[in-house]
């Protein structure tokens, strides 16, 4: 090809042959290009010439000081072996494997960092324009003369159909810097993909070594997939722990096990080795959920204490105006979320309660929203404007997106859910972007037992970049099983680990402060009442409905029935003084004097419990902030290990109670977390 002109372009130089074709050095108008020739046999056979153009000026839009610059595109036919063009930026230096090859040790780590800064760079400006490169490795890095790198070949993988040239036996050399995500086959990628291979590169320029080199093709899939990568330190130990800890979050086998961003990423490698000192850990808190009945009762406690935020459903406010203005009049100083209800507005039961069917952005008339009411994208931009611009209009000062029940991530109100997110943050972010924004998860226990529901939960969701996520799961109870209650806190945990996002455990029972030791933000409950969800509640539940009332003994870590026919309470305090002879070391207390328990004209059997439960609680939580994070799991660990064996004295005294097994089945899971 060298002397030919080819549209305009004289080939001047052989640069080198590739996996899918040859590269030339060619001049127009005295500017200097370089031109890949890819033989069409290698472009996947379902690409037409529409979509090989749009393919790549989808390229074209990449605009980076650290990436390749696409300027053309064409065709050219030699000795009938059809190619296409891709004209590109004409750089001169030496790819990453070509100074690899010459001198392949350790390189310090400062330089490895800051090189791989700019890869990292230049690969944020290729995911800016919608491109995942999908082949970044060595062989596709150049470093020019002047010592800046530039990203080659990205996205062509995408057009380019690698089975055919592994059928040619040309070797293919991708295979070690390729995802396991890649490796499986899956699709679409994400950005994720990309940052499995920085960290293979970074890994090989710390330690001089192809991680899970050698291997064959078959070899390197199964160990991508499967293997742990060695550490690197065992290979360089003088690679620093918290570089170390970088390289190996990259090589996640899962992609929310790896950064969010590559913002993240830099932060991460530019951060300098910190002493091991306890960084200090945001407050735990406890969130009322509160309703009609708690008005006398939230404003007694608010007169000389604080709580630290509410869930106050919003079909509630209109007629419940005062426990509104209570918690509006407290401002910022107390979180205040309101449940928006959308997901009770899918079932025609709704229309029994006032405060649903008068809601802005109910459905009219005698159906039920379905997921094909939102297939209407302006319905579904107009119902997500409402539904937070209500909870703005209320005092609101975290905004719950619109969520919905799902039974599994086939559901389509699971994908409803997803864009219904998306929409409500970018709503909020451009609006009024004062405000902290939350998603919420609403579906059952078992669903995030299964392996792959749950990876895509947590993907989908990581990725969403909320503030807050609030898990309503049918059912986190005292009885949960040991399965469910693991895969629900690992679920909560990857979620915020992926996406820095506050996480909430709503209705859940007293021995779920347990949660709040191990990465938990929030927890939720009633005044010792709605302390699980199950989805009959969103199906069946009315506004007025008259809570049973319960009685939260703090050393038992229990609630029980008080009042009415149940005498359980009296049973319980009665044994105390033995109890507290038998077992001196616990320092018992089941009598309360608390402002609760002693209010003179609160009635014995509604208002005392409830106003007793809010001081218990407040004391619970004020305990687990003073702690020393490190030391806040002992703390729970061993009030579990008190009250088990205070339950299981009262229960072989013939105290009713139900067995105390679940605190042993909630310390083993908060254990292995």
């Amino acid at each position: 090809m060298i002397g030919k002109n080819i549209n305009g372009y004289k080939i001047e130089k052989f640069i080198g042959k590739g996996q899918f074709g040859e590269v030339y050095k060619a001049t127009k108008n005295n500017n200097v290009f370089a031109i890949k020739f890819i033989r069409k046999e290698f472009i996947y056979d379902d690409i037409n010439e529409a979509r090989f153009i749009r393919e790549v000026s989808a390229l074209k839009k990449v605009n980076s000081k650290y990436a390749v610059a696409l300027v053309g595109d064409g065709e050219y036919i030699e000795n009938n072996t059809s190619y296409r063009m891709i004209i590109m930026e004409f750089v001169e230096g030496e790819t990453l494997r070509e100074i690899r090859n010459k001198d392949p040790k350790a390189w310090k780590d400062e330089n490895a960092i800051g090189l791989t800064i700019e890869i990292l760079k230049g690969l944020q400006d290729i995911h800016k324009a919608g491109i995942i490169h999908r082949d970044l490795k060595p062989e596709n890095i150049k470093i020019t003369k002047s010592g800046v790198i530039k990203i080659l070949d990205y996205g062509l993988s995408k057009i380019i159909d690698y089975s055919s040239i592994t059928q040619t036996g040309q070797p293919i050399g991708t295979y070690f810097y390729m995802s396991p995500e890649q490796a499986k086959g899956e699709k679409p990628l994400k950005d994720g993909s990309d940052y499995y291979s920085v960290g293979v590169i970074l890994y090989e320029l710390l330690t001089g070594k192809i991680l899970f080199y050698p291997s064959t093709p078959a070899q390197i899939i199964h160990k991508t997939i499967s293997v742990k990568p060695p550490y690197p330190t065992s290979i360089n130990p003088e690679i620093p722990n918290h570089i170390e800890n970088v390289v190996l979050k990259l090589l996640s086998k899962e992609v929310y096990q790896r950064y969010s961003s590559i913002s993240d990423i830099i932060k991460a490698l530019e951060e300098k080795q910190k002493e091991s000192i306890p960084e200090k850990a945001d407050k735990v808190k406890f969130y009322l959920r509160t309703i009609q009945n708690d008005t006398s009762i939230l404003e007694d406690f608010l007169k000389g204490e604080t709580i630290d935020g509410v869930d106050f459903p919003i079909n509630l406010h209109a007629q419940y105006k005062k426990i509104l203005s209570l918690i509006r009049g407290k401002g910022n100083s107390i979180d205040f979320i309101a449940d928006p209800s959308t997901n009770r507005l899918a079932y025609t039961n709704f229309r029994k309660t006032k405060g649903l069917k008068e809601l802005p952005y109910a459905p009219d008339g005698y159906d039920a929203l379905t997921a094909e009411d939102f297939e209407d994208e302006r319905y579904l931009k107009e119902f997500v404007g409402k539904v937070i611009e209500l909870q703005v209009e209320n005092g609101c000062n975290i905004l719950t997106a619109p969520f919905f029940y799902f039974d599994n991530t086939s559901d389509d109100w699971f994908q409803i859910n997803l864009k219904l997110l998306r929409e409500g943050i970018d709503y909020v972010r451009k609006k009024s972007p004062q405000y902290k924004v939350s998603g919420a998860i609403c579906t059952q226990a078992e669903l995030l037992c299964r392996a792959k529901e749950r990876k895509i939960i947590i993907e989908d969701y990581g990725n969403c970049g909320m503030d807050y996520l609030q898990f309503f799961i049918d059912k986190i109870s005292e009885s949960v099983g040991d399965a469910q209650l693991y895969n629900f806190i690992l679920t909560a945990k990857e979620i915020k680990n992926y996406g820095k996002t506050k996480i909430i455990a709503n209705r859940v029972p007293v021995v779920a402060l347990g949660l709040l030791t191990i990465g938990f933000d929030a927890i939720s409950s009633g005044l010792g009442i709605l302390d699980n969800f199950t989805k009959s509640l969103i199906v069946k539940e009315e506004d007025n409905i008259r809570m049973p009332t319960k009685y939260y003994f703090r050393d038992l870590l229990l609630a029980v029935p008080f009042g009415g026919n149940s005498r359980l309470y009296q049973d319980i305090i009665a044994e105390e003084d033995s109890l507290q002879k038998e077992f001196p070391e616990l320092n018992l207390k089941l009598k309360c004097e608390c402002e609760g328990c002693s209010h003179v004209t609160f009635s014995e059997n509604f208002s005392k419990p409830r106003l007793h439960f809010l001081h218990a609680m407040k004391e619970d939580i004020q305990e687990i902030n003073t702690i020393n994070p490190s030391k806040s799991k002992d703390y729970i660990i061993a009030r579990m290990d008190k009250a088990y064996k205070l339950q299981q004295k009262l229960t072989n005294k013939g105290i009713k109670l139900n067995s105390p097994s679940y605190l042993n089945l909630w310390k083993e899971i908060v254990l292995k977390f």
